[in-house]
């Protein structure tokens, strides 16, 4: 895992030179993500580096990658897991290797396909290509979106990183918060791609690419795109289905085991942690295990006892890590690395079992995100799948001229008339501040996702799987695994496994109120009884530490806002002494919010004392 960086002028008749002392800034700013190494690659027009964290190839391999001429350089945050195969590709074609660093490969694959490389890329990946021949720079994230890269841009030149933080290393960079989006941010708790909160800066979307050029607006395009329609010939019955996805399951997995640094297990009692954890004991036996255990402050979502059980069963060694007391500490330290605001309390835990990792000198974390959001494991799926077979008979009751029976207030039909709803109203956002910030605020931006012809538990699993996990769950494990140089690795969210379970037919990932179906078949083999465990949360006391250890700096960030009136201030508070778990979500988003607002301020006047003080 690494960070990157740089700078490429698109008129320089307009901006100069690029600044090779700026990106070099940058880096230092980024070595948390690499600190076995960095370098940089320069051209007339632009300038690309990279800080590198070995995790597979020898901590030699220091960056720069080129290509044989020096015409082509390359760099890279991420891990490509077939590796092999495109390494043999490689050297097949005459191209000379001097390092084992799968970075290595892209000038080389650059020079063999170009941008259409990227489709043959298997991994999670945000890249840089820069090429002298014909003056161009490529810049590519993931098709999920799992390594991140903001873009900055000038009139005549654009600037780019793995990490928001990074770009401070420009003198002309005077962050400014996009109040504008305040409402967004409230509303999904974070804000999605490609917009953030600071003003000028943008995220690169998932499964995009950006060419600058000579353009001076240049506009990224999706080289990849979430499809319905199966890849491969689907089996003709959910039993079927459960035996491909055992098959691709293990190959998935051989794949994301491969390191030459330690490894452990993020482990709950669940179905899909557990998968994870018994696909790598049959490779591996004695990984850690790190179950995250409630500790002084029990909750009703403790799966710390099973998952310590199942980690002895799978001949794992069993690390438990308790929740800490030190979340007043952590929570500024966690907004800091953050980069944006993230209404997700579960980052307070997550970053706990990332610290641990590394206190226990591993490298690389198994973790089973995204499994909901690929198999349909929500209730909230379950809901859409039931009101898309009642659909049918909304609209003909609607058609029939018998409204009456839509309008009734029983719970039955009030049931029956939100089938006739359009999807969004599945996301409609909660909390007082956001309806009083924005009362217009319509639903959720899923409409994109929501194409012709598509389900309802489709859309939203689009949307979930194309801007909620990158820009929340991905996110968290992202900055907060770098933040302790840990690489999360997330077997769930390999394209090969998302697009194949995309294809399948509703009923078999959802059914009544029975989630991740296929999952839950194709894992029951292997678990037994595990596998039927419903979902409980990862146990995180927001409620607890919003009425304790974080109670008094909630009320001395929120004091600070100007964005949030008296009035505002006032009513969210009484809403949590009245509903405190109810409310404890808004009152924490809202905390980060303040938290990452001083931040960025803190950044514009700091750079300015500094500067001041050098003069």
């Amino acid at each position: 895992m690494c960070g990157i960086a740089g700078e490429w002028i698109m008129r320089p008749s307009m901006a100069g030179p690029p600044d090779m002392r700026a990106v070099l800034g940058a880096l230092s700013r980024l070595r948390h993500r690499g600190p076995d190494g960095e370098g940089m690659y320069a051209a007339h027009r632009g300038v690309i580096g990279m800080t590198r964290l070995a995790v597979r190839g020898s901590v030699e391999a220091v960056p720069p990658y080129g290509s044989e001429d020096g015409h082509i350089g390359a760099v890279m945050n991420g891990e490509l897991y077939n590796y092999e195969e495109l390494r043999a590709f490689v050297l097949a074609r005459g191209h000379i290797l001097t390092t084992d660093a799968d970075s290595e490969l892209l000038p080389h694959l650059y020079e063999e396909w170009g941008s259409a490389m990227l489709p043959r890329l298997t991994g999670m990946f945000a890249l840089a290509v820069l090429d002298r021949r014909t003056g161009s720079l490529l810049l590519a994230r993931d098709r999920l979106g799992l390594k991140p890269l903001y873009v900055w841009q000038t009139p005549g030149r654009i600037r780019f990183a793995s990490e928001l933080k990074a770009f401070a290393a420009w003198p002309d960079f005077e962050p400014e918060v996009d109040e504008s989006l305040i409402p967004r941010y409230l509303f999904h708790r974070f804000v999605p791609a490609p917009r953030t909160l600071v003003r000028g800066v943008s995220k690169l979307p998932a499964g995009h690419r950006l060419m600058p050029q000579d353009s001076l607006h240049p506009r990224s395009e999706a080289w990849w795109t979430l499809s319905e329609s199966p890849l491969q010939l689907l089996p003709d019955s959910l039993e079927g289905a459960a035996e491909m996805l055992r098959a691709q399951w293990t190959a998935v997995m051989h794949d994301h085991l491969a390191a030459d640094r330690r490894m452990g297990v993020l482990l709950s009692g669940g179905v899909d942690s557990a998968w994870v954890a018994w696909a790598a004991a049959q490779e591996t036996r004695g990984l850690p295990a790190l179950t995250l255990a409630p500790g002084a402050s029990r909750t009703a979502e403790d799966e710390s006892g099973a998952a310590a059980q199942l980690a002895d069963q799978l001949g794992l060694l069993s690390i438990p890590v308790p929740v800490r007391a030190d979340v007043e500490r952590r929570i500024v330290a966690v907004a800091e690395a953050l980069d944006e605001p993230l209404g997700d309390p579960t980052v307070l835990t997550f970053d706990m079992v990332a610290e641990a990792a590394r206190e226990l000198g591993l490298t690389v974390l198994l973790a089973g995100e995204g499994a909901d959001e690929v198999f349909g494991g929500y209730p909230s799926y379950g809901e859409a799948a039931w009101l898309e077979r009642l659909r049918p008979l909304a609209v003909a009751l609607r058609k029939a001229r018998l409204r009456r029976l839509l309008d009734a207030d029983w719970p039955g039909l009030r049931r029956l008339k939100s089938a006739l709803h359009p999807v969004e109203s599945h996301y409609g956002g909660v909390g007082v501040l956001r309806r009083a910030l924005d009362t217009d605020m319509p639903g959720a931006s899923i409409m994109p996702w929501a194409a012709s012809g598509r389900t309802r538990l489709k859309s939203m699993l689009a949307f979930d799987l194309t801007c909620y996990l990158p820009d929340d769950v991905l996110t968290k494990c992202d900055r907060l695994g770098m933040r302790h140089q840990i690489e999360v690795r997330v077997p769930y969210l390999d394209h090969r496994i998302v697009e194949w379970a995309f294809s399948l037919p509703d009923p078999w990932l959802v059914s009544g109120r029975s989630g991740k179906r296929v999952l839950r078949m194709a894992a029951s083999d292997a678990l037994g009884p595990v596998a039927a465990r419903p979902k409980l949360g990862f146990p995180t006391p927001l409620t607890e530490w919003l009425q304790g250890p974080l109670h008094e700096l909630a009320h001395d960030v929120l004091d600070a806002q100007d964005w949030l009136s008296a009035a505002d201030r006032a009513r969210l508070w009484q809403t949590f002494a009245l509903h405190p778990r109810a409310a404890a979500r808004e009152l924490y988003a809202s905390v980060m919010l303040g938290l990452f607002i001083h931040g960025v301020e803190s950044m514009r006047t700091g750079r300015g004392r500094q500067e001041r003080a050098e003069g």
